[in-house]
């Protein structure tokens, strides 16, 4: 169909209507005209031959009838071809009406459909244009020069911004630009002059301020703490993949996540989770932390900290984890704060490491709280009134200064059965 008959409207074609009456024809006006006069003429020589008589009166009133009858006859056909002649009219009123309208339908539709193709060919040029951004945006973060990543970055969170369904792609792209692999942090902090490489310090301190501006982009808006904040600069409902990512000082700090992977990822420096609300069941399972503060924060089901290392102290204070917490072979090697923290169902530390001070003051556990062949070498606080019913320090080594933090309580359902490098091997007596 070529575009000039596209755009002129169809027009449509009077149909036949039901009532529709055939015009008259002058034929059979004449005819009904002398069958008209036919009548009078028939009627009066009837009259007269019937009715006549001697007196002149009696004929004429014999054609003053016949008249009568005749304009009657008259009367009632002018009567006729005037009902018909209103009946016609009325018709093509309603014939008009008919067709006004459904030119007026065809107008609305061809107006929809033109919307519709425009509509469609705005939404391909947006396609369009978005596609070329993120190309032109990746492109610029696989560039060696660190302006032109940044530039990159920001290009991306502008694209970002104004189209939310892209959101998620952008963010995964991020992410993925953080688990590229990094330069030491060392570099930073080696400057001594025996082997100071000016070259490659300047090198790795700019690849440190891209990932530090791309790590920013997504804290900002994954933050949704401040009511004050325009609504666009929130992007809910982010997944984030970060398995393997080295992070430095890393900000979530009253963000958001639909869910988390962190598996095997390094955090250096300080890591800030506090007051963030994460779905699903995040993971760290291997994850390296110089220090963690992740207080009053929230999980909705359950948390993977197996084999994690907490090199610097590690706080959970106030956190809430909505099924288990799992620790299995996590190493802390400084001080760690599990106080107020609330457990929706199992809280799991077997075979974990602690090295220094551990508080579970205030514990809250639904369920299980499992320290098998745990060792707790530092001080520790554990009260018999946080304890659930199904509590369990079978096999664990804990430090004859750690067994002062314990409930007497807790003491008494355990018996000391030997010592190992200068730990007490913990066992449950029989029937406690």
């Amino acid at each position: 169909m070529t575009d000039e008959s596209r755009d002129r409207a169809p027009v449509p074609t009077p149909s036949p209507h039901p009532a529709a009456q055939r015009v008259l024809s002058a034929r059979l006006v004449v005819v009904a005209a002398l069958v008209v006069v036919a009548v009078a003429v028939v009627s009066a020589w009837l009259l007269l031959a019937y009715f006549s008589g001697p007196a002149d009166s009696a004929r004429l009133d014999a054609l003053r009838l016949s008249a009568t009858f005749a304009f009657g006859t008259g009367g009632a056909f002018a009567l006729w071809l005037a009902a018909r002649r209103q009946r016609s009219m009325e018709l093509g009123l309603q014939e008009q009406a008919r067709i006004a309208s459904e030119l007026a339908a065809d107008r609305a539709k061809d107006l929809l459909q033109r919307e519709a193709v425009a509509a469609d060919s705005r939404q391909d040029a947006l396609e369009r244009r978005i596609t070329e951004l993120y190309t032109k945006a990746a492109d610029q973060l696989g560039n060696n020069k660190a302006p032109v990543r940044l530039a990159g970055l920001y290009a991306l969170e502008r694209l970002a911004q104004g189209s939310p369904d892209q959101r998620q792609t952008i963010a995964n792209l991020i992410c993925a630009y953080l688990r590229m692999p990094s330069p030491p942090s060392g570099v930073l902090e080696d400057e001594s002059e025996d082997d100071f490489d000016v070259e490659a310090f300047r090198v790795a301190r700019e690849e440190w301020q891209v990932r530090s501006t791309a790590q920013s982009i997504l804290g900002l808006h994954l933050r949704c703490a401040d009511p004050a904040a325009p609504p666009y600069s929130f992007w809910p409902d982010m997944m984030v993949e970060l398995d393997g990512a080295h992070l430095y000082n890393m900000n979530l700090h009253g963000c958001r996540i639909k869910t988390g992977s962190f598996r095997g990822a390094r955090f250096t420096g300080t890591t800030v989770l506090a007051k963030a609300s994460i779905g699903g069941s995040p993971n760290f399972e291997g994850a390296q932390f110089d220090e963690l503060r992740m207080h009053s924060a929230t999980v909705d089901d359950g948390i993977n900290f197996c084999r994690a290392v907490f090199r610097g102290k590690a706080v959970f204070t106030g956190s809430s984890i909505g099924v288990d917490a799992e620790f299995n072979f996590a190493v802390f090697e400084s001080e760690a704060y599990f106080i107020s923290v609330s457990i929706g169902a199992g809280l799991y530390f077997p075979r974990a490491q602690f090295r220094g001070r551990t508080d579970f003051k205030n514990l809250s556990v639904s369920e299980d709280l499992v320290f098998s062949r745990a060792t707790l070498r530092g001080p520790l606080v554990l009260k018999a009134e946080n304890l659930p019913p199904r509590t369990k320090l079978d096999g664990a080594l804990v430090d004859p200064r750690a067994l002062a933090g314990l409930d007497a309580i807790v003491r008494n359902r355990y018996a000391v059965v030997h010592q190992e490098d200068g730990l007490c091997r913990l066992e449950s007596r029989s029937g406690s």
